[in-house]
């Protein structure tokens, strides 16, 4: 009894052979498809990285310069402090009719919620993610934020404002905003706490 194979004519033979080729070029399309379209994802996430990143130093900008805002409209005859919490900003508790430094608290485009960090850097006051991811730019920073270079998370990247050394300044002290709590409640660091000096 003959083979199957023995018994297919030339023709099926070499239509058997182009079914072959023509299976291996798909699976070779359907591979560098899949490839293509894992490395235009990557690009994307790379993007959509950077484009967070320079939303997170827009807002850090803002809100540097609500805290500076802040300290110079210090009411007539009362002296200038920083403020207590990122709520301070909103609403200023100094004066009887609302004066806002700061519109909105932004979300923070790392983490997507508007819950930040605010606490005492030396004399001032910063404010900063609480994101724990490793940021893509590593240098290039302007000469304002040069300590962002080389920073391993953006809960690293602070946004300080520092008030001029003045004789006879009194400052209050800041509060740090917990994470996860409210950006509107805060916990007031106490003059005793070693963390004040």
């Amino acid at each position: 009894m003959r083979s199957a194979r023995a018994g297919r004519s030339p023709c099926q033979a070499q239509l058997h052979r182009q079914r072959g080729i023509v299976l291996l070029a798909l699976m070779i399309l359907l591979a560098l498809g899949g490839l293509t379209a894992m490395i235009a994802i990557d690009i994307w996430q790379v993007s959509r990285q950077r484009e967070r990143e320079q939303a997170l130093l827009y807002i850090g900008a803002q809100m540097t310069k609500a805290l500076e805002h802040y300290y110079y409209s210090a009411p007539a005859g009362q002296p200038r402090l920083l403020p207590s919490s990122l709520g301070d900003l909103l609403q200023d508790p100094r004066f009887q009719a609302p004066v806002r430094h700061l519109r909105r608290i932004d979300t923070d485009p790392m983490t997507g919620d508007n819950a930040w960090m605010m606490e005492r850097v030396g004399r001032g006051v910063g404010v900063h993610s609480l994101s724990e991811a490793e940021p893509l730019k590593q240098a290039g920073f302007s000469s304002a934020l040069s300590t962002f270079n080389g920073k391993k998370r953006y809960s690293e990247w602070v946004f300080v404002f520092t008030p001029p050394l003045i004789a006879g300044n009194v400052q209050s002290a800041p509060v740090i905003n917990r994470p996860g709590a409210s950006v509107l409640q805060s916990t007031p660091l106490s003059k005793g706490n070693p963390s004040w000096r």
